[in-house]
């Protein structure tokens, strides 16, 4: 046609490529490091690598860990009270003091004699614990024989801090006593022979009166001694009975539902 430059088949006309030189320009050349390109909102985002979250221990594991230092705790007050109640039974027997031919022991009173007894069965529920303990140690608070054994020993604190209580709380009295009446007629069995110069027991007694507790110091000292550590002992089987009231508190709230 008249005005129109005829071109070949399969050429591109003129304007086609100056439309073509626009468009790369408009669009400039592409970028060889990615994190110069344009945020797209369909791209898909690279996450980064996940952290590994922090491993904490479990209830069962932090259970597990309290009840084996409750464990050695009581094992701990244990040897404590042995030691405590074996001394108080080593004081109380030798403890015995002579004046003026007048010897007077331990044994001669009643309230002595009792704490001994109370010391002795406080001393064999100790080493039965010691046994419990190593066998719930073995077992386990949590299993059904190691329960048992833990409420044998929640019974067991119980029954022994009364007995050392009492025995600690007679002797105490006895001791309170000894200031203010004649030591002579504490004495069992056949009336002890009469000091020199003889005595009154209604009189009021003077210091160098051979029946007053202060011409039998030693004695009493020692007897004091005794009451102390019985008493002493007396504490640390209060401690031990609040680890076993805790131990067993645990081992009910482990097995109860909620806490499952």
């Amino acid at each position: 046609m008249a005005g129109h430059r005829r071109r070949k088949n399969g050429e591109p006309s003129e304007s086609n490529i100056e439309r073509i030189e626009q468009g790369r320009r408009r669009v400039g050349p592409p970028d060889v490091n990615p994190g110069n390109q344009p945020y797209y909102g369909d791209r898909p985002s690279v996450s980064p690598p996940p952290v590994a979250a922090p491993i904490f221990d479990g209830p069962q594991q932090n259970e597990s860990r309290m009840a084996k230092l409750a464990l050695v705790a009581a094992l701990l007050f244990r040897i404590i009270t042995i030691l405590l109640l074996s001394f108080h039974i080593f004081v109380i027997v030798t403890s015995s003091q002579s004046t003026n031919n007048l010897k007077i022991s331990y044994s001669d009173y009643p309230p002595f004699r009792y704490s001994i007894s109370t010391a002795c069965l406080g001393l064999l529920f100790c080493i039965y614990d010691i046994f419990s303990l190593i066998m719930r140690n073995w077992l386990g608070n949590f299993t059904c024989s190691g329960k048992a054994l833990l409420y044998l020993t929640y019974i067991g604190d119980q029954i022994t801090m009364v007995l050392v209580l009492s025995g600690g709380s007679a002797v105490a009295a006895t001791l309170t006593l000894f200031h203010k009446i004649d030591m002579c007629d504490w004495l069992e069995g056949d009336s002890p022979p009469s000091p020199p110069g003889g005595y009154d027991p209604g009189s009021e007694l003077s210091p160098q009166s051979p029946c007053t507790v202060y011409s039998y110091d030693q004695l009493y000292h020692r007897l004091s001694a005794g009451t102390g550590l019985l008493f002493s002992g007396f504490l640390i089987l209060l401690a031990s009975f609040v680890i076993s009231s805790h131990s067993l508190h645990a081992s009910q709230s482990a097995a109860s539902p909620k806490h499952r």
